[in-house]
This record gives C-alpha cells, sequence and structure tokens, in this order.
C-alpha cells in the first residue's frame, strides 16, 4: 500500500507539471497491448446451463452481474450510455460458443464528430487483436481496435470452450469523435458475478492528451483528430490507472480548457460540462456519481496558456485562476 500511495503521488505531480507542452502534441509509438484482471475462476456450485441468453445492461447491473467503467446512464430497453473515453463493461461468465454485444454509434447532438467508433476487447485477459489500423505518417507499428458503424454488432468471442471466461470492452474514442450505447449481450451460458473493484478509483480530467487526441496518428496525419487514430486504452490516463492496478473514469475532450479552450461547441469549457453526465448527449442530464474517487488528476491548461491572452486579455490568468478553484471546489 505504501508503494501505492508513492505511485499515486508521483502521478500527481507528473500531471501537475505538464502545463509546458502543447495539448496536442505529436505522441510517442506506443502499440503496448493492455490486458485485465481475470476475475477469479471459481467452480460454479451448481450445474451451469448452457442456454442461449440475451441480457441487458440495466438487467446486468440489477444483478450485480457486470461492472461499468466510466460515466454512464441506464437508456431506454435497458441499454447504457457509453460515451467517454475508455468507457465501457466488465463481466464474467460460464459460458461457450460466441460472445456479442450489439452496439449502437452515432455523432453527438452537436453534428460533429462520426456514426462510427472503435472498442477494445479483452479476453480472458488478453488484448484482442482484432483489426489493424495504420496511418499514412507511420513506417511501423499498428494497433488492434473493432471498428462500430451505427447500430452494429460486435463479436467478442467465437467458439469458446465449455468453461469460465473473463471479458473487457471499452471505448477508445472520446465524445467529440461519437458517443454510444450498449444494448444487450448475447451468449450461451450463464454470468458470473460482478467482477470486483480495484482498491483504488483515479478520476482524469482533461483535454486532448487525456483523451488520447491523435495518439495513433503522426504530423502527416490527414484524418488529425477522427476516431480512426485514437485510442484511450493506450492514453497516459489509462495506462497509469493500469500500471498502478487502480479502476479509472476519464472526463476529457480536446480542445476543452478551465476557462479558454478551443473547443468549437459554443467555446464550452470544462466547468461547463463537468457535472453533466455528458454534454454532447443531453445538456441537462446531471451526472451521478456512482462511486467516489480516491484520486482526482486535473490536467488542464495548455489550452488556456495558448488563447488565454487572446481571449481573455492581461488578466487572463485571474479567470483561469477563480475557474481552476471553482472547478476543485
Amino acid at each position: 500500500m505504501k508503494n501505492l500511495k508513492l505511485l499515486l503521488c508521483l502521478l500527481v505531480v507528473v500531471a501537475a507539471s505538464v502545463c509546458v507542452f502543447t495539448a496536442c502534441g505529436e505522441p510517442e509509438d506506443t502499440t503496448a497491448a493492455q490486458t485485465t484482471t481475470a476475475a477469479t475462476t471459481t467452480v460454479a456450485t451448481t450445474t451451469i446451463d448452457y442456454v442461449e441468453r440475451v441480457v441487458t445492461p440495466a438487467e446486468a447491473i440489477a444483478e450485480d452481474k457486470i461492472k461499468v467503467h466510466g460515466r454512464y446512464v441506464e437508456l431506454d430497453n435497458g441499454a447504457i450510455s457509453c460515451d467517454f473515453t475508455a468507457c465501457g463493461i466488465e463481466f464474467s461468465a460460464w459460458c461457450r460458443g460466441d460472445v456479442t454485444i450489439d452496439l449502437a454509434v452515432s455523432q453527438p447532438i452537436t453534428g460533429q464528430g462520426s456514426v462510427f467508433g472503435f472498442y477494445t476487447v479483452w479476453v480472458d485477459g488478453e488484448r484482442i487483436d482484432v483489426e489493424a489500423r495504420k496511418d499514412s505518417g507511420r513506417d511501423t507499428g499498428y494497433v488492434s481496435g473493432v471498428r462500430i458503424i451505427r447500430e452494429n454488432t460486435l463479436t467478442v468471442a467465437t467458439g469458446l470452450e465449455e468453461g469460465f471466461h473473463t471479458f473487457k470492452v471499452l471505448k477508445q474514442n472520446n465524445p467529440r469523435n461519437c458517443i454510444s450505447q450498449i444494448n444487450n449481450i448475447k451468449f450461451e451460458g450463464q454470468l458470473a458475478p460482478r467482477p470486483a473493484d480495484k482498491e483504488v478509483l483515479i478520476e482524469f480530467i482533461g483535454d486532448s492528451l487525456t483523451a488520447a487526441y491523435g495518439n495513433l496518428g503522426s504530423s502527416k496525419s490527414s484524418d488529425n483528430g477522427s476516431a480512426n487514430i485514437e485510442d484511450g486504452t493506450l492514453s497516459y490516463a489509462y495506462l497509469a490507472a493500469e500500471k498502478l492496478d487502480a479502476d479509472c473514469t476519464i472526463v476529457a475532450r480536446p480542445g476543452i480548457g478551465m476557462a479558454f479552450g478551443t473547443d468549437s461547441t459554443a467555446n464550452v469549457q470544462m466547468a461547463d460540462i463537468y457535472d453533466l453526465q455528458c454534454f454532447w448527449r443531453s445538456k441537462t442530464t446531471k451526472y451521478e456519481t456512482q462511486r467516489v474517487p480516491d484520486l482526482v488528476v486535473i490536467y488542464l491548461g495548455t489550452n488556456d496558456n495558448s488563447n488565454g491572452s487572446s481571449k481573455g486579455g492581461a488578466n487572463w490568468l485571474t479567470t483561469f485562476d477563480t475557474k481552476f478553484r471553482g472547478l476543485v471546489d
């Protein structure tokens, strides 16, 4: 525990000292595969009925059978929202054969973004390389992700041997690129108890750097900033939480600031969106905290630094200070 606290303190120091960098700088070339901690493979005490089941996330949440990562709200017909970077679900099951998830992807209410998005899939703790994406500006390296267009079925696994398996599906893109919802899970078998929470929950609040803006691309990318070249499960925030064996929630948006960001949605700032479930889904639905974070990392200020003097005049730092304190409060 002492080592964990030390690492958490170091993470805060690093996050607090990065405002000297630009918010959309060229990312490092990293393609490290991520894994999820497998749930305890306790042998079922009863005989498993291997019949085909279709379960909605709301049903699974009510029965304490599914773990939701990030912010979410229950939607119609038992679906849940899946909007921010690295949002998604984690579950275990005694199952066999195929496992699929019905998803719907759409543009944010602003009309920006796309009608497609990418998702990272882990099965039994291993990241599944299902689709290689390669940017024209890079000579080597690739990352994987399942591309879902509009309403589509995500095939999580096929031909599984009968037995206990773990699954995790997380959205790679930020809500500027797309918003989505998880409609149901289809499998043959029986859900196991909900995967346990990690000891620590970290909430990351930030701009493009935290949202993994363009981290799969390069300065030569023709679609810089699009869903095609972004993977939030390879962001500094998600990787830091993985290294610390912690859960994380990411609330981030490219261009956003405390007071003087360059977000193109009515020049919205973090203070305008933080207490909403998802500003780009609904401008009135408040966020209801599911779990209080143990640590909050605020990585904002780079966009303010770039635009403060031109937008806020000579006293822009005073405004920035007031907004920053307001968000912390």
